[in-house]
């Protein structure tokens, strides 16, 4: 009988955190920390059915012992930053996304209990390009964040080799999803629709395609892949999504739109810059795991645009 999973998540109060937490309680995994660097933030992950620890991802040797009091078996690296100011200094990227990543990595071999390391990246690892990307592509990231998460994925490798850890890593594109939590306002779906409250006309800063994935069923993707069975020492799998352009985008916010009484006209924003690759080949993932999720675009958006007008009204 396989022992049971103790789960550790870090950056679990963010939106794809709080996502993993959810899937892993409904998997059956009840021994679950997550790991905030606040209060405020760790009440959102206690609220979702986290135990919560208060800890720096940086700082090691706290990480360590957080880990070895918990027995973890598993861990989801899931901290992480894209801010303006991560995008204006390759350092501050390097500092939110590679330290981090290296700290946890060394606290997970300083331990006797860890065995999966699930590290999150992201698209941005491939740039911004129009050819389809598959988990072999070569990474040539077009923007500081891109190329943090490709310094970051470079990092699980070198350290898990010869670890006994077996190591994870995912590359999701756009998330979109309508989890109602601290977070929904950074999103740049968030600003679109809420500007389509107030204004006829909205410019929508997106590339003309993209692929997306559902944040509900991200987490658990994440998961599914922790506990598979797996001969790679690590591999690499991008999440399933669905193609989308910024003309379905449009022509779907104004039905939605049109729905609520409003007419609105959803234009495409000049020249928008996002680091992300426009196709991504997630059959990889499907084969492995057998998925066959649909993605209902509409239902997503008006999920997502009811989501922002409650938490407009509050």
């Amino acid at each position: 009988m396989s022992s049971p999973i103790r789960l550790f998540i870090t950056g679990g109060s963010g939106q794809v955190g709080l996502s993993v937490i959810k899937a892993a309680r409904e998997r059956g995994i009840t021994k679950i920390v997550s790991m905030s660097r606040g209060a405020s933030s760790a009440a959102l992950a206690q609220a979702a059915g986290a135990e919560t620890v208060l800890l720096d991802v940086r700082n090691s040797d706290a990480c360590r012992q957080s880990l070895s009091d918990h027995e973890i078996t598993h861990i989801v690296h899931a901290a992480g930053a894209r801010t303006r100011a991560s995008e204006a200094s390759i350092l501050e990227a390097y500092a939110a996304n590679v330290r981090g990543t290296e700290s946890i990595l060394m606290a997970a071999k300083g331990t006797a209990t860890v065995k999966r390391f699930l590290h999150l990246s992201s698209a941005a690892y491939f740039g911004q390009r129009a050819d389809l990307c598959s988990e072999t592509t070569p990474g040539a990231p077009t923007g500081n964040y891109g190329l943090s998460k490709h310094a970051s994925e470079l990092a699980v490798r070198a350290l898990l080799t010869d670890s006994g850890i077996t190591g994870m890593i995912i590359r999701p594109g756009f998330i979109l999803g309508a989890e109602k939590n601290d977070h929904l306002s950074n999103t740049r779906f968030f600003e679109i629709v809420k500007t389509a409250l107030s204004q006829q006309q909205v410019e929508v800063a997106l590339p003309r395609d993209f692929q997306f994935h559902e944040l509900s069923r991200l987490g658990y993707h994440l998961v599914d892949m922790l506990v598979s069975e797996t001969d790679d020492e690590v591999c690499t799998f991008i999440p399933p999504g669905r193609p989308t352009s910024i003309g379905e985008i449009a022509m779907t916010l104004t039905e939605i739109f049109s729905s609520l009484g409003m007419r609105r006209s959803f234009q495409p924003a000049p020249q928008a810059v996002t680091h992300l690759p426009e196709r991504l080949d997630d059959s990889a993932y499907r084969a492995a795991f057998s998925e066959i999720h649909d993605f209902d675009l509409h239902t997503l958006l008006s999920d997502y645009v009811a989501a922002v007008r409650e938490s407009l009204s509050e």
